[in-house]
């Protein structure tokens, strides 16, 4: 995935805005940094810990994930929505996308033994008094309010109290994992919001999200693509996965870098160890096959001191922190970037740690 959302900004920034392909590449770069999302946001639930927020036009999430929907309703099921402009709040876009998806592919799953339905998606503002406030337990306050709902089926009381529990399931022989509403209730609650629903046999199910709101603020998207600083230093990406080391090598030439790649850490170090003074940052991996990329760089830091150093690393929260030692992440002209990274971000403080960099090469031996 990582490589698809590389190669898809590559194209933004060489497509012109009026052409109907640019559109086409900003719904996959939006797929993509949707997918890159998934296992972390599986791997929060099941922490049960706070997911990063930032500010997010919740508008815009749910009319982006009902533009999808609409792609993969069947055509016997009608798509309704009322989508207020400019509703903010303080949120995980790819975790509140989680949440819309979970209700309508369950309204979708309720409408599905009729022979026609309406799924339909509201989302607005409301006050929350004392009164509503100790019903919902939440405070008191302006919330962002989502409603979903559909013709289906609807439930029995004894249903509903069940269908937030993990692993409860009414449809375990048509696949369902009993997981979808249960996640989507941890998800609000770590947003601090409550999710609340309305359903009678017969009749349709309605969904009822509150997600605190926030004030407008400026928010960065895929659409707004910023200026990626580039250089002509001479640059060394080592990585086994040749299709993102290809993609990330194109990259940095395309930013004027001088680029040179390789899929192996030993014959990179071995090529390093030739002409030190050649490459002006490496960039690694850390999981490689035959040495890591801490390995890797350290071997590189005894024939030269100064090189500096970008690590990437797939490995998350604790993992992470054991096996990559603080040591390594507080070494001078060193940064360390948890993958799936933020291509600016990782073109940016790789031109601010090449910029820190100042003296003559410290070369103090060679390859043992």
């Amino acid at each position: 995935i990582g490589a698809i959302s590389s190669c898809t900004e590559l194209a933004l920034y060489d497509t012109d805005k009026s052409s109907p392909v640019y559109e086409d590449l900003l719904h996959v770069l939006k797929a993509a940094k949707r997918g890159k999302s998934l296992v972390r946001r599986i791997s929060e639930f099941s922490r049960q810990t706070d997911a990063p927020r930032q500010p997010v036009n919740m508008s815009r999430v749910v009319l982006e994930c009902m533009h999808l929907m609409r792609s993969i309703l069947p055509a016997n099921i009608q798509v309704r929505e009322d989508i207020q402009k400019n509703i903010h709040a303080l949120a995980d876009p790819d975790q509140i996308m989680q949440i819309i998806m979970n209700l309508c592919t369950n309204a979708e799953q309720a409408m599905r033994m009729d022979q026609d339905g309406v799924l339909r998606v509201d989302l607005g503002v409301c006050e929350v008094d004392e009164s509503l406030g100790r019903s919902l337990v939440l405070k008191s306050g302006r919330y962002a309010r989502l409603n979903v709902s559909d013709t289906g089926v609807g439930m029995r009381p004894k249903i509903q109290a069940h269908i937030f529990e993990p692993f409860y399931s009414t449809r375990k022989k048509s696949g369902g994992t009993g997981l979808g509403l249960s996640m989507t209730k941890g998800i609000v609650a770590m947003h601090g919001g409550a999710i609340v629903v309305h359903s009678e046999a017969g009749s349709g199910t309605m969904f009822t999200v509150y997600i605190p709101c926030m004030e407008h603020v400026e928010e960065w998207t895929v659409e707004s693509l910023p200026a990626l600083p580039g250089g002509t230093e001479s640059i060394l990406v080592v990585d086994d996965d040749q299709d993102f080391q290809s993609t990330l090598s194109k990259l940095f030439r395309r930013l004027g870098y001088r680029v040179e790649g390789r899929d192996n850490p030993v014959h990179a170090l071995e090529l390093y160890a030739g002409d030190p003074s050649r490459f002006d940052l490496v960039f690694s991996d850390q999981v490689m096959p035959g040495m890591t990329g801490i390995e890797m760089i350290t071997a590189m830091r005894a024939i030269r001191t100064d090189l500096p150093a970008v690590l990437c690393s797939g490995l998350e929260g604790r993992t992470m922190r054991q096996r990559i030692p603080q040591l390594f992440v507080d070494a001078p002209y060193t940064l360390v970037f948890q993958k799936p990274f933020d291509t600016v971000d990782l073109c940016r403080g790789l031109r601010s740690l090449l910029d820190s960099r100042s003296g003559p090469v410290a070369p103090v031996g060679g390859l043992s």
